[in-house]
């Protein structure tokens, strides 16, 4: 049903959306990794001024780069970084999507795969 709302023309037009699978996180340390990972995938433009600005804001994350163990190719590669207080890394996420051009919504769901 969230996806389903996701890909409706005037949600898709006016605001930015983050479908985030918490299932795989243990801890809130993981969690904020993956929705910091999952905003940065999808808010990514090319400026480099916007990937610095999203790495001064979230300091508590790493970036780099790694080969594909298959091909070899180079990947961007977002990590944990120094995450010791998950809630101030996480209060650095919500202030960087509040600085967005469009409104964010945000669905974290705890999805079972059987």
């Amino acid at each position: 049903m969230i996806q389903h709302f996701f890909n409706q023309p005037d949600i898709r037009e006016n605001y930015y959306v983050f479908f985030v699978d918490i299932y795989a996180t243990t801890s809130l340390t993981e969690l904020v990794y993956t929705l910091g990972k999952k905003i940065y995938e999808q808010l990514k433009p090319a400026s480099k001024q916007w990937k610095e600005k999203f790495f001064q804001i979230i300091a508590s994350l790493r970036m780099g780069f790694k080969l594909d163990n298959m091909t070899g190719a180079p990947s961007f590669d977002l990590g944990l970084g120094d995450i010791h207080v998950p809630d101030t890394t996480l209060d650095e996420i919500f202030n960087y999507i509040n600085e967005s051009d469009k409104p964010c919504i945000i669905a974290i769901v705890l999805s079972l795969c059987w």
